[in-house]
Protein backbone atom coordinates (compact mmCIF):
# COMPACT_ATOMS: atom_id res chain seq x y z
CA UNK A 1 0.00 0.00 0.00
CA UNK A 2 1.43 3.64 -0.89
CA UNK A 3 0.49 6.90 0.58
CA UNK A 4 1.49 9.73 -0.85
CA UNK A 5 3.77 7.55 -3.01
CA UNK A 6 5.41 6.45 -0.08
CA UNK A 7 5.66 2.68 0.30
CA UNK A 8 3.73 1.61 3.70
CA UNK A 9 5.61 -1.71 5.51
CA UNK A 10 3.03 -4.62 5.99
CA UNK A 11 2.69 -6.49 9.43
CA UNK A 12 5.27 -9.14 8.65
CA UNK A 13 7.61 -6.51 8.00
CA UNK A 14 7.16 -4.50 10.86
CA UNK A 15 7.16 -7.79 12.96
CA UNK A 16 10.25 -9.23 11.07
CA UNK A 17 12.02 -5.96 11.87
CA UNK A 18 11.10 -5.60 15.47
CA UNK A 19 13.09 -9.12 15.87
CA UNK A 20 15.86 -8.27 14.33
CA UNK A 21 16.32 -5.72 16.43
CA UNK A 22 15.91 -7.69 19.29
CA UNK A 23 18.44 -9.89 18.00
CA UNK A 24 20.82 -6.94 17.69
CA UNK A 25 20.34 -5.86 21.00
CA UNK A 26 20.86 -9.13 22.22
CA UNK A 27 24.03 -10.41 20.15
CA UNK A 28 25.89 -6.42 21.35
CA UNK A 29 25.13 -7.41 24.74
CA UNK A 30 27.05 -10.83 24.43
CA UNK A 31 29.07 -9.52 22.74
CA UNK A 32 29.86 -6.36 25.21
CA UNK A 33 29.65 -9.19 27.88
CA UNK A 34 32.49 -11.35 25.68
CA UNK A 35 34.60 -8.65 25.80
CA UNK A 36 34.70 -7.72 29.30
CA UNK A 37 35.81 -11.22 29.71
CA UNK A 38 38.23 -11.52 27.94
CA UNK A 39 40.59 -9.06 29.95
CA UNK A 40 40.01 -11.59 32.48
CA UNK A 41 41.54 -8.61 34.56
CA UNK A 42 39.28 -6.64 37.28
CA UNK A 43 38.01 -3.52 36.64
CA UNK A 44 38.82 -2.33 40.03
CA UNK A 45 42.66 -3.75 39.77
CA UNK A 46 43.18 -2.12 36.26
CA UNK A 47 41.54 1.41 38.14
CA UNK A 48 44.02 0.83 40.88
CA UNK A 49 47.02 0.83 37.82
CA UNK A 50 45.70 4.29 36.40
CA UNK A 51 45.63 5.73 39.53
CA UNK A 52 49.03 5.14 40.70
CA UNK A 53 50.23 6.00 37.02
CA UNK A 54 48.82 9.03 37.49
CA UNK A 55 50.29 9.65 41.03
CA UNK A 56 53.68 8.57 39.66
CA UNK A 57 53.51 11.36 36.81
CA UNK A 58 52.28 14.08 38.18
CA UNK A 59 53.90 16.99 39.38
CA UNK A 60 54.01 18.76 42.45
CA UNK A 61 52.96 22.52 41.99
CA UNK A 62 55.71 24.13 44.19
CA UNK A 63 58.53 22.03 42.14
CA UNK A 64 57.03 23.32 38.70
CA UNK A 65 57.48 27.33 40.42
CA UNK A 66 61.03 26.43 41.61
CA UNK A 67 61.49 24.91 37.89
CA UNK A 68 60.24 27.98 35.90
CA UNK A 69 62.02 30.46 38.37
CA UNK A 70 65.15 28.03 37.21
CA UNK A 71 64.56 28.39 33.91
CA UNK A 72 63.95 32.40 34.28
CA UNK A 73 67.62 32.66 35.90
CA UNK A 74 69.18 30.74 33.28
CA UNK A 75 67.85 33.24 30.98
CA UNK A 76 69.49 36.10 32.09
CA UNK A 77 72.43 34.34 32.74
CA UNK A 78 72.57 33.29 28.68
CA UNK A 79 71.70 37.01 27.67
CA UNK A 80 75.02 38.40 29.58
CA UNK A 81 77.39 39.43 27.07
CA UNK A 82 79.96 37.24 29.46
CA UNK A 83 78.53 34.43 31.49
CA UNK A 84 79.12 31.43 29.16
CA UNK A 85 77.68 28.43 32.08
CA UNK A 86 74.44 29.04 31.02
CA UNK A 87 72.42 26.34 30.21
CA UNK A 88 70.33 28.38 27.80
CA UNK A 89 71.97 29.56 25.14
CA UNK A 90 69.73 32.98 23.95
CA UNK A 91 71.23 33.33 20.59
CA UNK A 92 70.58 35.86 18.08
CA UNK A 93 68.05 35.24 15.33
CA UNK A 94 69.20 38.05 13.05
CA UNK A 95 65.55 37.64 11.80
CA UNK A 96 63.63 40.43 13.71
CA UNK A 97 63.69 43.35 11.15
CA UNK A 98 61.20 40.78 9.05
CA UNK A 99 59.34 40.39 11.47
CA UNK A 100 56.73 42.88 11.26
CA UNK A 101 56.77 42.11 7.88
CA UNK A 102 56.98 45.72 6.86
CA UNK A 103 59.45 44.70 4.43
CA UNK A 104 59.75 41.59 2.21
CA UNK A 105 60.84 41.29 -1.64
CA UNK A 106 58.49 39.11 -4.00
CA UNK A 107 59.56 36.79 -5.86
CA UNK A 108 60.53 32.77 -6.42
CA UNK A 109 62.83 31.42 -3.12
CA UNK A 110 63.87 28.28 -3.43
CA UNK A 111 63.30 26.86 0.25
CA UNK A 112 65.76 23.62 1.56
CA UNK A 113 63.45 22.94 5.12
CA UNK A 114 65.73 20.52 6.74
CA UNK A 115 64.15 18.58 9.42
CA UNK A 116 65.58 15.32 11.66
CA UNK A 117 65.75 12.42 9.07
CA UNK A 118 64.52 14.36 5.85
CA UNK A 119 64.32 17.32 4.53
CA UNK A 120 62.13 19.01 1.60
CA UNK A 121 62.88 21.24 -1.33
CA UNK A 122 60.40 23.77 -3.08
CA UNK A 123 59.63 26.51 -4.70
CA UNK A 124 57.87 29.31 -2.87
CA UNK A 125 56.69 32.43 -4.88
CA UNK A 126 55.65 35.31 -2.21
CA UNK A 127 53.55 38.21 -4.43
CA UNK A 128 53.40 42.23 -3.61
CA UNK A 129 50.01 41.21 -1.35
CA UNK A 130 52.35 39.14 0.51
CA UNK A 131 50.77 35.38 -0.31
CA UNK A 132 52.83 32.24 -0.85
CA UNK A 133 51.79 29.88 -3.34
CA UNK A 134 54.27 26.91 -4.18
CA UNK A 135 54.92 25.25 -7.61
CA UNK A 136 56.84 22.85 -6.58
CA UNK A 137 57.26 20.36 -3.94
CA UNK A 138 59.55 17.45 -2.95
CA UNK A 139 60.58 15.21 0.15
CA UNK A 140 64.37 13.64 0.50
CA UNK A 141 64.97 11.09 3.31
CA UNK A 142 68.17 11.67 4.84
CA UNK A 143 69.82 7.71 5.16
CA UNK A 144 71.64 6.65 8.78
CA UNK A 145 75.08 6.82 6.59
CA UNK A 146 74.72 10.45 5.77
CA UNK A 147 73.99 11.48 9.34
CA UNK A 148 77.18 10.27 10.38
CA UNK A 149 80.79 10.41 10.03
CA UNK A 150 82.00 13.11 7.24
CA UNK A 151 79.67 16.44 6.86
CA UNK A 152 80.71 16.48 3.57
CA UNK A 153 78.42 13.69 2.29
CA UNK A 154 75.38 15.64 4.37
CA UNK A 155 75.66 18.66 2.56
CA UNK A 156 76.82 17.26 -0.99
CA UNK A 157 73.34 15.21 -0.92
CA UNK A 158 71.64 18.62 -0.26
CA UNK A 159 73.37 20.05 -2.73
CA UNK A 160 73.17 17.50 -5.12
CA UNK A 161 69.05 17.55 -4.92
CA UNK A 162 69.06 21.09 -5.36
CA UNK A 163 70.98 21.16 -8.78
CA UNK A 164 68.89 18.31 -9.85
CA UNK A 165 65.61 19.11 -9.02
CA UNK A 166 65.58 22.85 -9.55
CA UNK A 167 67.87 23.22 -12.53
CA UNK A 168 65.98 25.81 -14.15
CA UNK A 169 66.38 28.19 -11.33
CA UNK A 170 69.32 27.66 -10.17
CA UNK A 171 71.61 28.03 -13.54
CA UNK A 172 69.60 30.85 -14.69
CA UNK A 173 71.75 33.23 -16.11
CA UNK A 174 69.22 36.22 -15.98
CA UNK A 175 68.34 35.93 -12.26
CA UNK A 176 69.60 33.42 -9.62
CA UNK A 177 66.02 32.99 -7.24
CA UNK A 178 67.44 32.78 -3.83
CA UNK A 179 67.98 29.94 -1.53
CA UNK A 180 66.83 30.09 1.92
CA UNK A 181 67.37 27.47 4.22
CA UNK A 182 65.71 26.05 7.82
CA UNK A 183 68.35 24.36 9.85
CA UNK A 184 66.78 22.32 13.30
CA UNK A 185 70.25 22.02 14.58
CA UNK A 186 72.29 24.43 17.54
CA UNK A 187 73.89 27.11 15.60
CA UNK A 188 74.81 30.39 16.67
CA UNK A 189 73.63 33.09 14.14
CA UNK A 190 76.89 35.60 12.87
CA UNK A 191 74.31 36.89 10.15
CA UNK A 192 70.80 36.90 8.55
CA UNK A 193 72.53 33.98 6.02
CA UNK A 194 75.33 32.48 8.26
CA UNK A 195 75.65 30.74 11.78
CA UNK A 196 78.73 28.18 13.05
CA UNK A 197 77.73 24.79 13.98
CA UNK A 198 77.61 24.12 17.56
CA UNK A 199 76.57 20.65 17.60
CA UNK A 200 74.66 17.70 16.52
CA UNK A 201 71.21 16.55 17.98
CA UNK A 202 68.60 13.91 16.87
CA UNK A 203 70.78 11.38 16.16
CA UNK A 204 73.11 13.06 14.14
CA UNK A 205 76.93 13.23 14.81
CA UNK A 206 79.27 14.58 12.36
CA UNK A 207 81.71 16.09 14.27
CA UNK A 208 84.46 17.57 11.81
CA UNK A 209 81.37 20.38 10.97
CA UNK A 210 81.60 21.81 14.57
CA UNK A 211 82.76 25.07 14.08
CA UNK A 212 82.63 25.65 10.63
CA UNK A 213 80.00 28.14 9.06
CA UNK A 214 76.69 26.24 7.72
CA UNK A 215 76.86 28.72 4.64
CA UNK A 216 80.61 27.79 3.90
CA UNK A 217 79.72 23.70 3.92
CA UNK A 218 76.66 24.07 1.86
CA UNK A 219 77.98 26.77 -0.78
CA UNK A 220 80.73 24.99 -1.15
CA UNK A 221 79.12 22.04 -2.28
CA UNK A 222 76.70 23.73 -4.28
CA UNK A 223 79.33 25.75 -6.03
CA UNK A 224 81.15 21.97 -7.64
CA UNK A 225 77.54 21.42 -8.96
CA UNK A 226 77.67 24.87 -10.42
CA UNK A 227 74.75 26.11 -8.66
CA UNK A 228 75.58 29.87 -7.49
CA UNK A 229 72.72 30.97 -6.10
CA UNK A 230 73.34 32.79 -3.33
CA UNK A 231 72.30 31.81 0.33
CA UNK A 232 70.11 34.59 1.78
CA UNK A 233 68.35 33.35 4.61
CA UNK A 234 69.56 30.43 7.35
CA UNK A 235 67.13 30.12 10.24
CA UNK A 236 66.03 27.67 13.28
CA UNK A 237 62.85 25.80 13.26
CA UNK A 238 61.35 27.98 15.83
CA UNK A 239 62.22 30.96 13.77
CA UNK A 240 60.24 29.80 10.63
CA UNK A 241 57.59 29.22 12.95
CA UNK A 242 57.11 32.61 14.47
CA UNK A 243 57.62 34.56 11.00
CA UNK A 244 54.89 31.73 9.33
CA UNK A 245 52.67 32.94 12.17
CA UNK A 246 53.55 36.59 11.45
CA UNK A 247 52.65 36.58 8.04
CA UNK A 248 48.69 35.96 8.80
CA UNK A 249 48.91 38.98 10.84
CA UNK A 250 49.18 37.33 13.99
CA UNK A 251 51.24 39.48 16.61
CA UNK A 252 53.24 36.41 17.44
CA UNK A 253 55.44 36.72 20.49
CA UNK A 254 57.03 33.29 21.16
CA UNK A 255 57.66 30.53 18.68
CA UNK A 256 57.53 26.96 19.89
CA UNK A 257 58.34 23.89 18.39
CA UNK A 258 58.19 20.08 19.87
CA UNK A 259 58.91 17.35 17.87
CA UNK A 260 59.26 13.93 17.50
CA UNK A 261 63.19 13.89 18.14
CA UNK A 262 63.57 17.47 19.47
CA UNK A 263 62.11 20.61 21.36
CA UNK A 264 63.04 24.42 20.73
CA UNK A 265 61.41 27.76 21.26
CA UNK A 266 62.31 31.59 20.14
CA UNK A 267 60.47 34.63 21.49
CA UNK A 268 60.64 39.06 21.75
CA UNK A 269 63.19 40.18 23.86
CA UNK A 270 63.11 43.37 25.34
CA UNK A 271 66.29 45.11 24.53
CA UNK A 272 69.10 45.88 27.46
CA UNK A 273 71.97 47.41 27.81
CA UNK A 274 73.38 44.61 30.14
CA UNK A 275 72.82 41.90 27.30
CA UNK A 276 74.65 40.48 24.65
CA UNK A 277 71.74 40.81 22.34
CA UNK A 278 73.01 44.50 21.11
CA UNK A 279 73.66 43.86 17.26
CA UNK A 280 71.54 42.78 14.42
CA UNK A 281 68.06 43.55 13.86
CA UNK A 282 65.22 44.74 16.24
CA UNK A 283 61.69 45.26 15.69
CA UNK A 284 59.20 47.43 17.32
CA UNK A 285 56.32 45.69 17.52
CA UNK A 286 52.87 47.59 17.05
CA UNK A 287 51.92 49.80 19.90
CA UNK A 288 55.18 49.83 21.98
CA UNK A 289 57.73 52.35 22.53
CA UNK A 290 60.73 49.40 23.34
CA UNK A 291 62.69 47.97 20.98
CA UNK A 292 62.70 43.80 20.81
CA UNK A 293 64.36 41.07 18.93
CA UNK A 294 64.17 37.41 18.30
CA UNK A 295 65.97 35.43 20.73
CA UNK A 296 66.29 31.48 19.94
CA UNK A 297 66.94 30.02 23.69
CA UNK A 298 67.95 26.83 22.90
CA UNK A 299 66.89 25.19 25.47
CA UNK A 300 67.78 21.71 24.89
CA UNK A 301 70.30 21.88 27.36
CA UNK A 302 68.49 23.25 30.21
CA UNK A 303 68.78 21.06 33.36
CA UNK A 304 65.54 19.95 34.13
CA UNK A 305 66.62 17.94 37.02
CA UNK A 306 68.47 20.41 39.09
CA UNK A 307 64.29 21.72 40.59
CA UNK A 308 62.31 18.34 39.43
CA UNK A 309 62.81 14.46 40.45
CA UNK A 310 63.21 12.90 37.39
CA UNK A 311 61.98 9.38 37.07
CA UNK A 312 63.47 6.56 37.08
CA UNK A 313 62.52 6.30 33.42
CA UNK A 314 63.23 9.27 32.70
CA UNK A 315 67.10 9.54 34.05
CA UNK A 316 67.55 6.63 32.05
CA UNK A 317 66.40 8.08 28.68
CA UNK A 318 68.87 11.14 29.69
CA UNK A 319 71.74 9.58 31.98
CA UNK A 320 75.29 10.96 29.75
CA UNK A 321 73.45 13.23 27.58
CA UNK A 322 73.41 17.04 27.14
CA UNK A 323 70.00 17.76 25.50
CA UNK A 324 68.09 17.02 28.26
CA UNK A 325 65.15 19.43 28.02
CA UNK A 326 65.25 18.99 24.76
CA UNK A 327 64.59 14.71 25.50
CA UNK A 328 62.28 15.14 27.94
CA UNK A 329 60.04 16.88 26.41
CA UNK A 330 59.87 15.65 23.30
CA UNK A 331 57.51 13.13 21.00
CA UNK A 332 59.82 9.63 21.30
CA UNK A 333 60.24 10.26 25.02
CA UNK A 334 56.47 10.19 25.72
CA UNK A 335 56.30 7.06 23.27
CA UNK A 336 59.25 5.19 24.96
CA UNK A 337 57.93 5.94 28.38
CA UNK A 338 54.30 4.21 27.47
CA UNK A 339 56.07 1.25 25.75
CA UNK A 340 57.70 0.63 28.89
CA UNK A 341 55.08 1.06 31.35
CA UNK A 342 53.21 -1.14 28.91
CA UNK A 343 56.36 -4.01 28.73
CA UNK A 344 56.70 -3.69 32.73
CA UNK A 345 52.91 -4.31 33.30
CA UNK A 346 53.22 -7.72 30.82
CA UNK A 347 56.41 -8.38 32.70
CA UNK A 348 55.08 -8.59 36.07
CA UNK A 349 51.98 -10.08 34.60
CA UNK A 350 49.61 -7.23 36.12
CA UNK A 351 47.63 -7.46 32.76
CA UNK A 352 46.99 -10.73 30.59
CA UNK A 353 47.04 -10.03 26.85
CA UNK A 354 48.37 -11.88 24.00
CA UNK A 355 51.20 -10.41 22.58
CA UNK A 356 53.87 -11.86 20.51
CA UNK A 357 56.92 -10.19 22.58
CA UNK A 358 57.81 -9.02 26.16
CA UNK A 359 57.90 -5.27 24.90
CA UNK A 360 55.09 -5.37 21.70
CA UNK A 361 54.83 -1.51 21.74
CA UNK A 362 58.08 -1.03 21.68
CA UNK A 363 57.48 0.24 18.20
CA UNK A 364 55.13 3.16 18.97
CA UNK A 365 54.65 6.09 16.98
CA UNK A 366 53.03 9.67 17.48
CA UNK A 367 50.21 8.74 15.36
CA UNK A 368 49.49 5.32 17.39
CA UNK A 369 49.31 7.40 20.20
CA UNK A 370 47.15 9.99 18.44
CA UNK A 371 45.03 6.80 17.40
CA UNK A 372 44.12 5.71 20.87
CA UNK A 373 44.00 8.87 22.72
CA UNK A 374 40.74 9.72 20.05
CA UNK A 375 39.26 6.69 19.92
CA UNK A 376 35.84 7.62 22.13
CA UNK A 377 34.28 4.37 20.03
CA UNK A 378 31.98 3.28 23.33
CA UNK A 379 33.73 -0.76 23.05
CA UNK A 380 37.61 0.79 21.96
CA UNK A 381 37.35 -1.04 18.66
CA UNK A 382 39.75 1.00 16.50
CA UNK A 383 42.36 0.44 18.92
CA UNK A 384 41.44 -2.94 19.08
CA UNK A 385 42.16 -3.24 15.67
CA UNK A 386 45.06 -1.41 15.83
CA UNK A 387 46.70 -3.38 18.65
CA UNK A 388 46.03 -6.46 16.38
CA UNK A 389 46.88 -5.01 13.19
CA UNK A 390 50.36 -3.46 13.88
CA UNK A 391 51.26 -4.84 17.31
CA UNK A 392 49.94 -8.42 17.40
CA UNK A 393 48.12 -7.73 20.83
CA UNK A 394 45.08 -8.68 21.70
CA UNK A 395 43.25 -7.35 25.10
CA UNK A 396 39.80 -6.48 26.18
CA UNK A 397 37.90 -3.46 26.62
CA UNK A 398 39.24 -2.94 29.96
CA UNK A 399 42.78 -3.13 29.21
CA UNK A 400 42.43 -0.89 26.16
CA UNK A 401 41.33 1.87 28.64
CA UNK A 402 43.75 1.43 30.46
CA UNK A 403 46.11 1.90 28.10
CA UNK A 404 44.51 4.82 26.70
CA UNK A 405 44.54 6.48 30.15
CA UNK A 406 48.24 6.07 30.40
CA UNK A 407 48.85 7.56 26.93
CA UNK A 408 46.97 10.64 28.35
CA UNK A 409 49.03 11.15 31.53
CA UNK A 410 52.61 10.48 29.94
CA UNK A 411 51.34 12.91 27.45
CA UNK A 412 50.18 15.21 29.78
CA UNK A 413 53.32 15.20 31.58
CA UNK A 414 55.46 15.68 28.63
CA UNK A 415 53.07 19.00 27.73
CA UNK A 416 53.61 20.37 31.48
CA UNK A 417 56.93 20.20 31.42
CA UNK A 418 57.16 21.95 28.02
CA UNK A 419 55.03 24.33 29.65
CA UNK A 420 57.80 25.39 32.24
CA UNK A 421 60.02 26.41 29.49
CA UNK A 422 57.41 28.18 27.62
CA UNK A 423 55.82 30.16 30.62
CA UNK A 424 59.20 31.93 31.65
CA UNK A 425 59.49 33.36 27.92
CA UNK A 426 55.45 34.37 28.08
CA UNK A 427 56.58 36.82 31.20
CA UNK A 428 59.37 37.98 29.58
CA UNK A 429 57.66 38.56 25.71
CA UNK A 430 53.78 39.33 26.90
CA UNK A 431 52.66 42.45 25.74
CA UNK A 432 49.55 44.31 27.84
CA UNK A 433 48.68 41.00 29.64
CA UNK A 434 48.34 39.24 26.37
CA UNK A 435 50.81 37.08 24.26
CA UNK A 436 50.72 34.83 21.58
CA UNK A 437 52.41 32.14 20.88
CA UNK A 438 52.54 29.98 17.24
CA UNK A 439 52.92 26.40 18.12
CA UNK A 440 54.17 23.79 15.92
CA UNK A 441 55.49 19.75 15.50
CA UNK A 442 54.22 16.80 15.55
CA UNK A 443 53.13 16.34 19.25
CA UNK A 444 51.30 19.20 19.31
CA UNK A 445 49.13 17.36 16.77
CA UNK A 446 48.07 14.86 19.60
CA UNK A 447 44.58 15.17 21.07
CA UNK A 448 44.86 17.16 24.48
CA UNK A 449 48.38 18.33 24.14
CA UNK A 450 47.59 21.85 23.96
CA UNK A 451 44.40 21.80 26.10
CA UNK A 452 47.07 20.43 28.91
CA UNK A 453 49.74 22.89 27.99
CA UNK A 454 47.08 25.53 28.09
CA UNK A 455 46.10 24.66 31.31
CA UNK A 456 49.66 24.69 32.65
CA UNK A 457 50.46 27.96 31.61
CA UNK A 458 46.94 29.57 33.02
CA UNK A 459 48.16 27.99 36.43
CA UNK A 460 51.54 29.69 35.74
CA UNK A 461 50.54 32.77 33.65
CA UNK A 462 47.05 33.89 35.62
CA UNK A 463 46.89 37.27 34.92
CA UNK A 464 48.09 36.73 30.52
CA UNK A 465 45.55 36.04 28.45
CA UNK A 466 47.80 33.44 26.02
CA UNK A 467 46.27 32.87 22.31
CA UNK A 468 47.25 30.05 20.13
CA UNK A 469 48.26 30.16 16.21
CA UNK A 470 48.79 26.31 15.16
CA UNK A 471 49.79 25.82 11.02
CA UNK A 472 46.96 24.69 9.30
CA UNK A 473 48.21 24.79 5.26
CA UNK A 474 48.89 21.91 3.61
CA UNK A 475 50.39 22.51 0.50
CA UNK A 476 53.26 24.14 2.49
CA UNK A 477 54.53 23.03 6.07
CA UNK A 478 54.71 25.93 8.67
CA UNK A 479 58.48 25.53 8.93
CA UNK A 480 58.94 25.81 4.98
CA UNK A 481 56.63 29.01 5.23
CA UNK A 482 58.53 30.94 8.01
CA UNK A 483 61.64 30.25 5.94
CA UNK A 484 60.65 31.87 2.80
CA UNK A 485 59.56 34.82 4.52
CA UNK A 486 62.73 35.11 6.04
CA UNK A 487 64.23 34.85 3.05
CA UNK A 488 61.95 37.31 1.65
CA UNK A 489 62.75 39.85 4.35
CA UNK A 490 66.56 38.88 3.52
CA UNK A 491 66.67 39.87 0.29
CA UNK A 492 64.51 42.90 1.31
CA UNK A 493 66.79 44.44 3.75
CA UNK A 494 70.06 43.88 1.14
CA UNK A 495 68.56 46.07 -1.17
CA UNK A 496 67.59 49.01 1.16
CA UNK A 497 71.45 48.37 2.39
CA UNK A 498 71.13 46.36 5.86
CA UNK A 499 73.35 43.44 5.35
CA UNK A 500 72.84 42.43 9.06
Amino acid sequence: MTKEGVSLPSNVAIIAGMAAGIISMALLDMWLNRHVEESEDPVEGLMEIGRRFSEKYAIATEDLTKARQRFTDEAEKGLTAHDESAELKMIETFASSGTGLKRLSPGPYVVLDIQPDCFELLLATLSSKKQISVSRRKRFAVPDMFQKGKSQNLFALYASCIATHFPEFVNAQDAQVPISVSFPQPYNQTERSRGTILGWTKGYDLPDAIGKDFNDLLTAELRKKRVENPIVALVNDTTATFAAARLKGNKCRIGVVIEQQGTNACYLERLSDGHKITKGASVAVPGDAIKYKLVNTQWGEYKMSASIKLLEEEVAITRGLQNEYDLLTCGSTVTTLIANEWAHLIDTEQIRIETPSNNPLARLMLENVTFIVSDYTASMWKTERLLQEKFGIRCGLWTRLLLKQLCEIVLKRSAVLASIGVASLVHRSQDSGQCAIALHGGLTQVPGYINYMDHALSLACPEIEISWDIHTRTDISCTSLGTSVCGAAAVANRLTGNQR
